[in-house]
């Protein structure tokens, strides 16, 4: 499986300090958060986004840099979308096949671990 765009590959190897980075968490199937976005391209699409209810156990973020687990009570965007060539990312990654992309996972107590 390899990224959708070479920008979106760039961002995601990046070291978790390094500021802007992406993020992708694999989610525990039972405590999956709703994806979230506080800027759409247009109110409709951020509209639909918001609605959006995907089976993707995966969740993608843009951070500005932190250390120790990621925590979505941190500072961080919710994206749906590829920032820099618009695939829907949930379409793109689907379930267990993005693994190897994976920088955490969620895991059922709520906390994040990093890839092993």
């Amino acid at each position: 499986m390899k990224h959708c765009c070479d920008n979106f590959a760039l961002y995601c190897s990046f070291d978790k300090r390094a500021a802007p980075n992406i993020r992708i968490i694999k989610c525990d199937e039972v405590i999956k958060f709703r994806p979230l976005m506080l800027l759409g391209k247009l109110i409709k699409v951020a509209k639909e986004t918001l609605q959006m209810q995907t089976p993707s156990p995966y969740r993608f973020f843009i951070t500005m840099g932190y250390t120790g687990a990621f925590t979505p009570t941190m500072p961080a965007l919710n994206i749906c979308f590829c920032p820099f060539c618009g695939v829907n990312l949930f379409d793109y990654y689907t379930n267990n096949q993005a693994d190897e992309l994976v920088h955490e996972f969620q895991a059922s107590d709520g906390k994040c671990y990093p890839k092993q």
